[in-house]
């Protein structure tokens, strides 16, 4: 697996509230969707947290706070499809099985021994143009 960057994905009932307090912070936005936000540090594109609206009645179970406690670890990959096939063949249980995200992501996602969800996922090239530029870019500069 060939991961680019890592970070936390937090879930929160107000994505605009921890928009702007992460931007007051020096944050730059990433993406800003209805359930999705992603923000990182300028100049330092491995320095990122990501946020998903919490209580959305969609999400599989191991997204769900309730369930969860409202932390997950997201590992952007250069290959989801590769990724997916490698840890299945290493007997990896899959507990979010491989899907396309509304804000221009595919992935699926594993859970630790200690019950940590771990989302693995690549940007869409259909992705919010602004969105999947400014990612793609980000990455250039940490590989």
């Amino acid at each position: 697996m060939n991961v680019k960057t890592q970070y936390p994905i937090i879930a929160t009932p107000d994505l605009t509230e921890t928009q702007l307090f992460y931007t007051l912070l020096g944050f730059e936005t990433v993406h800003a969707g209805d359930e999705y936000l992603q923000v990182a540090w300028p100049g330092a594109p491995s320095i990122q947290i990501g946020f998903l609206r919490r209580g959305l009645p969609t999400l599989p179970l191991a997204f769900a706070t309730e369930y969860r406690g409202g932390m997950f670890i997201g590992l952007e990959v250069a290959d989801v499809d590769a990724a997916y096939a490698e840890l299945k063949a290493k007997g990896i249980e899959i507990c979010v099985e491989m899907g396309d995200t509304s804000w221009g992501q595919r992935h699926f996602a594993v859970m630790d021994p200690n019950g940590v969800t771990i989302d693995i996922a690549m940007a869409l090239p259909t992705a919010d143009a602004m969105f999947a530029r400014r990612f793609r870019s980000m990455l250039q500069h940490v590989a």
